[in-house]
């Protein structure tokens, strides 16, 4: 009997601990800034916008082909909370307000299955929780550094995740953003990923 309470316990702060990881970020829509004007949420996070003020405010991403991608334009109204936006993609994802001189950011880190690999092995790169639809003329690039070097680009996909072999030892430093094929506009990159290659 105690050990099947001590498993409904564990049980319980297990589904609480998934709770307050799957919550929604806020950000706060002041007179006269966003608070806080950056949040990190991981790929399938969650934001939502609060409006402190009396009157409406619409926030809108700065890369605009990002709106029929999944950033469409949020209008909250006076004293009220947005619904909570999924962001599915690594990458920085700059907004404003369409009102006033407000501006801030959603950083989503890519991730890898392996931090340190053997020369020769293959790691696996997650981009995003979902694909990026073929009806979309979008794409994930990820870019790579040797050793502080120069940077170049090693994928190009609309998939969710790719594959990448090293083909030199060293730290690589990796970053993603994703990219609209026609205008060339961009996210933001994501935070840097460091990966040891020996």
């Amino acid at each position: 009997m105690i050990r099947r309470a001590a498993l409904a316990a564990a049980f319980l702060v297990l589904i609480s601990a998934t709770g307050v990881l799957a919550a929604a970020k806020t950000i706060s829509i002041n007179a006269t800034s966003y608070s806080p004007t950056s949040v990190t949420v991981a790929m399938g996070g969650k934001v939502k916008w609060t409006n402190k003020t009396g009157k409406s405010h619409t926030v809108v991403s700065d890369a605009s082909f990002l709106s029929t991608l999944f950033f469409k334009n949020v209008t909250v109204k006076a004293h009220t909370t947005s619904a909570a936006m999924v962001f599915p993609y690594a990458g920085t994802f700059l907004f404003h307000d369409g009102n006033a001189n407000l501006h801030g950011n959603v950083t989503v880190p890519m991730t890898v299955d392996q931090t340190f690999l053997s020369l020769g092995d293959t790691a696996t790169l997650t981009l995003g929780t979902v694909p990026i639809p073929n009806t979309q003329p979008d794409y994930h690039i990820v870019a790579a550094s040797l050793n502080g070097g120069a940077w170049s680009n090693i994928v190009q996909t609309s998939a969710s995740t790719a594959t990448w072999k090293p083909f030199t030892a060293g730290t690589w430093t990796l970053k993603a953003c994703v990219i609209h094929a026609l205008s060339s506009g961009t996210s933001g990159w994501s935070p840097i990923l460091t990966v040891t290659v020996s």
